[in-house]
């Protein structure tokens, strides 16, 4: 699991001063950093820099040393931003070992969320940062900033600095121009920990068992079949609604929910029946041909609502702990298939392309993959069916029955024919034993068709041919 090994919100000493260890510089006669009660993610002081008007130059803000052992070690910080547009901003640097401070990018970092949005013009007078990629102009408030630290930064000491720079003339708009940096956190290691918690698919009464259960669109209701709680019914959504059932409140239970995009500012496009309180929240996020791709991004136990927008190959994710991601990941044609892949208890982006049947991760942890496994025809099922807790590649194969699974936990691929080629494949664990189990719904009977890695082949007769089994929103 992650570890801290460094947390500083600036909240410490009273403003201007910093906390023990940190220092600022003056750049060319610039705006020295200091703690500021201007603006704060976490009250009452962030630390910041001003934005000159005339005089130009910059500042530098050095955090103490910070040991980091971890090759996938990251800082994240509170970043807003109100500067002359292309002209004045803000960098972040790093010295590994005691070495010259070098961009954190330059220096082989990358951007997990929010890294710099412009560049500053290269003939700005007395700016120290003058044609530089940096973030610039106005953040609209506090942005949410990752970044993953190279990773030669592993085994070693560093020293990570935020500068500002600005030209001779013109500053920010708002009333207190600048930049200001708060809830800074640095993960340099990881320690090992218990597996994380496995939430079973449409798990309604939270007993780690998938439940049978279906959405009959016509009525608006969802009916379960709880393993143990027993049968409920429900009524939440309407027959155009896209399922996209989760647990957003954190109690362990699913809850339903439903996508239904309006593509209109202040109208929410997520709803969601909460099991913990029986209430109902919504998320503005997302639009007409959005396709939901809820998960837990963050891995903080909460699903949140996130899109893959096929206009653009998009990413839209926002947090439930507050902030937002948006990265593009995909190419035209492509389908989204985010899962856990890695097991690190985090959603990864990921797509299929089917011009190739190649299957592209961008895992969490770190990295990006590319694998070929499946076939024209295919019906993606990706789950975790062999129970090391990271979802496995796999298809199903109407013309043969068969489900080919690619076990991340072997690297090999296995092949079971179960069902027929119209039943709809509704992986899940309903025996509650960790694995994900092949499963089938037949429609034209109502029948599930449940084949239990540890309790055996099960059949239930549960519902209509017109209605829609939840666990299929788990699918691409």
């Amino acid at each position: 699991m992650p570890s801290v090994t460094l947390s500083e919100n600036f909240d410490g000493p009273t403003a201007p001063d910093l906390p023990a260890g940190w220092t600022a510089a003056v750049v060319q006669s610039g705006p020295i950093f200091a703690a500021s009660t201007d603006y704060a993610y976490s009250a009452p002081n962030s630390a910041a820099a001003a934005d000159p008007a005339t005089v130009g130059g910059g500042s530098n803000l050095t955090s103490p040393s910070i040991l980091i052992t971890a090759p996938a070690a990251t800082v994240s910080f509170r970043n807003r931003y109100d500067t002359e547009p292309g002209w004045d901003g803000g960098v972040l640097e790093i010295s590994i070992a005691g070495g010259v401070y070098q961009d954190i990018l330059a220096a082989g970092g990358s951007v997990l969320e929010n890294g710099y949005n412009g560049n500053l013009g290269s003939n700005g007078v007395n700016n120290p940062l003058a044609g530089r990629s940096a973030w610039t102009g106005n953040s609209g408030g506090f942005l949410a900033t990752t970044l993953r630290l190279p990773p030669s930064a592993a085994g070693q000491s560093v020293q990570l600095r935020w500068r500002s720079g600005a030209d001779d003339n013109t500053t920010g708009q708002g009333p207190f121009p600048g930049w200001y940096i708060d809830d800074v956190t640095v993960v340099g290691n990881y320690t090992c920990s218990t597996v994380p918690t496995v939430r079973s698919r449409a798990d309604f009464d939270g007993d780690g068992k998938s439940d049978v259960s279906v959405f009959r669109g016509s009525e608006g209701n969802w009916y379960m079949l709880r393993s143990t709680a027993g049968f409920q019914v429900l009524n939440f959504g309407l027959v155009s609604d896209t399922l996209t059932p989760a647990d957003f409140d954190g109690d362990g239970k699913t809850d339903l929910a439903v996508f239904r995009p309006v593509a209109a500012a202040g109208n929410p496009d997520l709803w969601i029946f909460q099991s913990s309180d029986s209430t109902i929240s919504t998320r503005e996020w997302g639009t007409t041909g959005d396709i939901p791709q809820v998960g837990d991004y963050d891995g903080d136990g909460k699903a949140d609502a996130a899109v893959f927008r096929p206009s653009s190959n998009t990413w839209f994710v926002l947090y439930s702990a507050g902030g937002s991601f948006i990265t593009g990941f995909g190419a035209a044609g492509d389908v989204p298939v985010r899962a856990d892949y890695d097991g690190d208890g985090k959603t990864d982006i990921a797509i299929f392309r089917p011009s190739n049947n190649q299957w592209w991760i961008s895992y969490s942890s770190g990295g990006v993959t590319a694998q070929t496994f499946g076939a024209a025809g295919d019906k993606l099922v990706p789950a975790d069916y062999d129970g090391d807790n990271k979802d496995d590649l796999a298809i199903f194969r109407p013309s043969t029955g068969q489900w080919w699974v690619l076990n991340s936990s072997t690297s090999s691929a296995t092949a079971t024919t179960f069902g027929l080629a119209t039943d709809t494949p509704v992986p899940g664990d309903y025996d509650g034993d960790g694995s994900d189990d092949l499963a089938i719904y037949r429609s034209s009977n109502g029948q599930w068709w449940l084949n239990r890695s540890t309790s055996g082949v099960l059949a239930i007769t549960f519902g209509i041919s017109t209605d829609t089994p939840t666990p299929t929103a788990y699918l691409p």
